[in-house]
Order: structure tokens, then sequence, then C-alpha cells
């Protein structure tokens, strides 16, 4: 319970004092629940500490917010466009509009009201939004992990194969291109995730889908791969195929000249 006591820049003339039962205010950068206990508190978990149980319980209590704060603005909103229209209700009713309102004494000044109501209140529903995006994001996430380890083992198996011997370089070159693309693909897709532009399954799947179907193809062709007597293996037998032709070449042009 309290009032607020404001002068409009645009009509200084004007005063306006604002009660309230409950007022809430958006404070951005800072976390939407208090965490009692200070720095010594060990029990507050984030997003990687949670279990997938504990991060599905805060997306049920956040859904619960979100339905809250949704009806909320939608209440004032048709409150307004009751205002506008005349047919205000009662004040007794369930739908009259909140203590302060009607202290206004011009329509501007309660529209000024409304708009910031609902700018505050549309913010809180983007704000839930977006953590529901980032706790699901997280909860794919674990899974996604867990099984990168077995796509690493389908595309690791024929890579060694493919260079057994003389291509170690090559081994090395090649995994750390895949270990970057997949660290890239990750953080790209949980970044989009969470910014709603797709769902957080594809976000963390899509680079295990990718990378397991390039391991298949390469298990599919590791029958087919041939070998030179060095173990070099088909990359450095088409190495030696492009070196003997420039050298016929080059001998075919200084015999005409």
């Amino acid at each position: 319970d309290g009032h607020l006591r404001e002068v409009d820049l645009d009509q200084p003339e004007g005063f306006q004092r604002v009660e309230f039962r409950k007022q809430m205010r958006r404070i951005p950068g800072v976390a939407n629940e208090l965490q009692v206990g200070g720095t010594g508190n060990t029990g507050y978990r984030g997003d990687r500490e949670m279990t997938v149980a504990m991060m599905q319980a805060q997306i049920d209590t956040l859904k619960r917010q979100l339905r809250e704060a949704k009806q909320s603005a939608h209440r004032s909103a048709r409150e307004d466009l009751a205002r506008v229209l005349g047919r205000a209700p009662r004040p007794d009713s369930a739908e009259a509009p909140p203590v302060g309102v009607a202290s206004f004494t011009t329509p501007a000044q309660t529209a000024r009201l409304t708009a910031d109501n609902l700018s505050s209140q549309l913010s809180r529903v983007r704000d839930l939004q977006r953590q529901i995006r980032e706790y699901r994001v997280e909860i794919q996430k674990k899974y996604s992990i867990a099984a990168a380890t077995l796509v690493f083992v389908l595309i690791g198996a024929p890579l060694a194969i493919r260079f057994p011997r003389g291509g170690v370089g090559m081994v090395i070159a090649l995994s750390l291109l895949i270990f970057a693309v997949y660290y890239v693909g990750l953080i790209g897709g949980e970044t989009l995730a969470d910014e709603g532009y797709i769902s957080a399954g594809w976000a963390m799947w899509a680079i295990n889908v990718l990378m397991c179907s390039l391991g298949i193809l390469w298990f599919i062709r590791m029958g087919n791969e041939v070998s030179t007597a060095r173990g070099g293996g088909a990359w450095e037998e088409r190495l030696d195929r492009a070196r003997a032709w420039w050298e016929a070449r080059r001998e075919r042009a200084e015999g005409r000249a």
C-alpha cells in the first residue's frame, strides 16, 4: 500500500497523486527473484547446475506466472477500451480500474498510465518467455552433449583408418575442424533458441544430426578406401598421381622446347 506523487513536465501546472495496493517495477539486469542468504548461500543453482527435473519444475512455475501476466495485460487492455467507449465498469465490479486511476483529471493522463502498465506487463511476458526458452535449451543440451560422445566416436573411427600413417597432421587438422564446427553449431543454436527463432530441440540436436550423418557416410566408404605401400591412404595416392601428372607435363613441355 502506498501512493506516488508526480508532476508532468509537459503540464507543470498539474499535479497527480496515484494510490496503489501493489506496484511492480521492472529493473533490468537483475534476477527476477531475491536470493536470500548473500554470497554464502550454497543452495542456489544456476540452470547448468540444475537437474532436468529441477529445470522442468522451474518451467512449470514460469508457465503459471506467464499465464497470470498475460491475463493481467488483457484485463488492463479491456479496462482501457471500456473507458474509451464510455463503458467503464462499476467501482465494485471485478473489472474496476486499479485504485488511483480515477484520480486523474484528464483522459490523456489516464491513457498514459494505462500505456505504462501495459508496457510493464508486456516486458514481463517477454522476460518469462525467454526464461522458459533458456531452460528448455539447457534440458536439450544435457542430452545433446551426452549423445555427442557417441557421434565423435562414429566420426573418429573412419577418420583414423583413413590416415593410418603419414597423415597424422591431416587427422589433427580435421579433428580441430570438427570440434570447431560442433562448438560453433552448439553456441549458435543456443543463441537462436534463446531468442525464439528456432525450437530448443532443433537448436541442440541439429549439429549432432549433421555430424552423425557425416560419420555414417565415412563408415560406408571405409570399405572402398585404398592405400599405398607407405600406408598414407587415398589422399596421398591422389597427391602422388597429381605430382606424376605434373612431372610428365613438364617433361613434354621441355621436349617441345
